[in-house]
């Protein structure tokens, strides 16, 4: 179990920051290029290796309750997790252009591009960074008073 600590800040800065360039990439490449060389692949294959280490790393870290006591319990983090930002955090890792793409008529290749805006559904995510840091935030604005 992954209890919060320095590597996990350190790794979920580094997530927003891989969340940032997505929500800033993906837009760009459904706007302006047509086809994904190698190092376009490359990256974006990167890009959706790091989330879905990002969605393991959910399912085993400690959360903490109202209370400000962790949840340590995989069931209980897993049904929670399962319930909430589960479907988005899947659905922004998921293939769909290459999907798409794999039945090899003209309509099908056409639609991959649009299957590109599903990796919009990052920016879902990059809201829930926001609303936590802004938690936390207030938590350390509490403690200083």
């Amino acid at each position: 179990m992954i209890y919060p600590c320095q590597e996990k800040l350190v790794w979920d800065l580094f997530i927003t920051l891989v969340l940032f360039f997505s929500c800033i990439e993906t837009p760009y490449r459904i706007a302006f290029v047509k086809e994904d060389g190698s190092l376009g692949l490359l990256i974006g294959y990167s890009v959706d290796l790091m989330f879905f280490i990002d969605i393991i790393l959910t399912f085993n870290s400690a959360i903490e309750d109202n209370r400000k006591q962790f949840i340590d319990d995989r069931k209980v983090i897993a049904a929670l997790y399962l319930k909430g930002w589960f479907l988005i955090d899947f659905l922004a890792i998921v293939p769909i252009d290459i999907i798409l793409s794999s039945f090899n008529y003209n309509e099908a290749i056409r639609l991959a591009r649009i299957g590109r805006l599903y990796k919009l559904v990052k920016i879902n995510k990059l809201m829930r960074v926001f609303k936590m840091m802004k938690e936390k935030s207030n938590l350390v604005s509490f403690l200083q008073d």
